[in-house]
């Protein structure tokens, strides 16, 4: 069993097939200025330290939040090995959300 789920949190995991090269899907993928192209609750990407994907950047991240207010996550890349790993956490009040690619 996922050490996440021990814990109740929500954990998902999903492949993409693509027709792109592992670097080129790594390169758009990794980069956090893209993750409103398929989430569509993300409203603002601000990337506040670093330019373009890279271990050590961090991104502040406005989603839709609950009874329409809005909620910011400070995301960090804090793994970051192309092509193969990119692991960034996002933070804020409320929750941390933690997404591999």
């Amino acid at each position: 069993m996922s050490p996440w789920l021990a814990y109740g949190m929500a954990h998902y995991v999903t492949t993409v097939p693509s027709s792109k090269t592992p670097e080129e899907a790594f390169a758009y993928m990794s980069d956090l200025r893209n993750f409103a192209e398929w989430d569509k609750g993300i409203i603002r990407i601000e990337q506040v330290k670093g330019s373009g994907a890279g271990l050590g950047t961090i991104f502040d991240i406005t989603v839709k939040g609950i009874g329409g207010k809005d909620s910011v996550l400070r995301y960090e890349t804090v793994e970051f090995d192309s092509p193969t790993n990119v692991l960034v956490k996002g933070k804020n009040w409320m929750f941390t959300s933690v997404d591999r690619v």
